[in-house]
């Protein structure tokens, strides 16, 4: 499933990132990899994804929607 349709408050393990290099930079950049364990923080239909990466302790960050359907993200066992 995508992050944008993940639950909220569910901690959640990226699997894959489907987009282009610029989005992969900038996706780094902010600290959010392949394999990081990370919790959305909202479920609105409009505006960004909230969300906090466990893996690196991270403060909540926001990504845009349409770049959170490109995150696949299943939940952690």
């Amino acid at each position: 499933m995508s992050l944008s349709e993940a639950p909220v408050e569910v901690r959640l393990t990226i699997k894959e990132i489907n987009s282009g290099q610029e989005a992969k930079r900038k996706l780094s950049s902010l600290g959010i990899h392949k394999d990081d364990v990370v919790i959305k923080h909202n479920d609105s239909k409009w505006g960004p994804v909230i969300l906090e990466n466990l893996t690196v302790q991270s403060n909540k960050l926001a990504i845009g929607r349409e770049l959170a359907k490109k995150i696949v993200v299943e939940n952690e066992r």
